[in-house]
């Protein structure tokens, strides 16, 4: 199976449309859902992810409303988090 490591960047572009290389970012996660790709990624991603949805909408970029599907959406994915500890 095929393996990668991915940041909040990545995750962003999951629920920001306006993101450039957004169809990239959606091709992961397809690939994560459908189990060809397995994803890792830092433990600060969940702080970071919501950070990032919470600046996005203050910028008028997603709606409250969707953050929080967003939110759910992405703690659903349960995706592997990396102990920085380790690093």
């Amino acid at each position: 199976m095929k393996e990668a490591v991915i940041d909040a960047s990545v995750v962003l572009k999951w629920f920001l449309t306006d993101e450039a290389y957004g169809q990239r970012a959606i091709s992961l996660l397809t690939q994560y859902v459908s189990k060809e790709l397995e994803i890792f990624a830092p433990s600060l991603l969940e702080y970071e992810v919501m950070n990032g949805l919470i600046i996005a909408q203050k910028r008028g970029r997603i709606k409250e409303e969707r953050i929080l599907t967003a939110i759910e959406g992405f703690v659903n994915l349960e995706i592997k988090l990396i102990p920085l500890s380790h690093l």
